[in-house]
């Protein structure tokens, strides 16, 4: 009879953990965390594919937006990388924000636009000796009238190029159980030399378009993955207890 009970009540703690497996194993709307992120030279690339004056221009400001997925929000959480050691002046920035090339919110990387100098992500190395013209004979100073974030601010000089292997990054939540490479559309401003070989500033150029496409890291899986596994572990510790509390067959009656 002991025996019995014994088994009827193993059994019933199989149904219950078969039970809550299938429970949570039905679909249901959780959301996943993925980061994306991009060096410079990255960047550089993209920009040098679609942009008709690249050897002429110093980006100061970087608009990205998800062009092939849908369902998703940005997470607030977004770095930018700082050439210069952490309270030095040409460190950059980023934030989510809005801009009028694009519907809706997008992710910005900009010069610090309260700073009185700058640093530009730029290929534009045609000076003597292959250094970028927006350093050439140097230290040049440029001021936009452009309000910011797509237009320069005020007056700021030109101190350093981001190095190539600086690397931006930021966060978006979505539905989707998995991603592959996803593809943003970007937006980019400038400052437009006149002249492919020195500094000859004329303007600030803005909406300049390029595309990115990158990989997504998982950062957080969805809820129901550590529901799961928790539901079986506690399942298996059940078992293991009632097992542990079984008489000993010489103590039976």
């Amino acid at each position: 009879m002991s025996r019995l009970r014994f088994l009827f009540g193993r059994s019933r703690l199989l149904w219950g953990c078969a039970l809550v497996a299938f429970l949570f194993s039905a679909p249901s709307a959780h959301a996943s965390t993925y980061s994306f992120s991009f060096t410079t030279q990255d960047l550089l690339t993209s920009l040098s594919l679609s942009d008709t004056n690249y050897s002429e221009h110093g980006y100061f400001a970087i608009f990205l937006q998800p062009s092939t997925l849908t369902g998703y929000s940005f997470n607030g959480i977004e770095t930018s990388p700082r050439p210069a050691p952490e309270g030095y002046a040409d460190d950059w920035q980023s934030a989510l924000g809005t801009e009028t090339a694009f519907t809706g919110q997008v992710v910005e990387f900009t010069r610090d636009f309260n700073s009185s100098s700058a640093s530009l992500v730029s290929g534009a190395n045609g000076a003597p000796g292959g250094e970028n013209i927006f350093l050439y004979g140097g230290p040049n100073t440029y001021a936009g009238s452009v309000p910011i974030p797509t237009g320069f601010g005020n007056a700021a000089t030109i101190t350093s190029i981001m190095p190539l292997d600086a690397v931006f990054s930021f966060e978006l939540t979505t539905a989707a159980t998995s991603l592959g490479p996803v593809t943003f559309t970007g937006e980019a401003s400038a400052i437009f030399s006149g002249s492919d070989q020195s500094f000859d500033p004329l303007k600030t150029d803005r909406n300049i378009g390029f595309t990115l496409t990158l990989d997504a890291d998982l950062v957080a899986p969805e809820p129901g993955t550590f529901v799961l596994f928790g539901a079986g572990a506690a399942c298996v510790l059940a078992a293991g207890v009632r097992r542990k509390k079984r008489p000993a067959a010489g103590s039976r009656s």
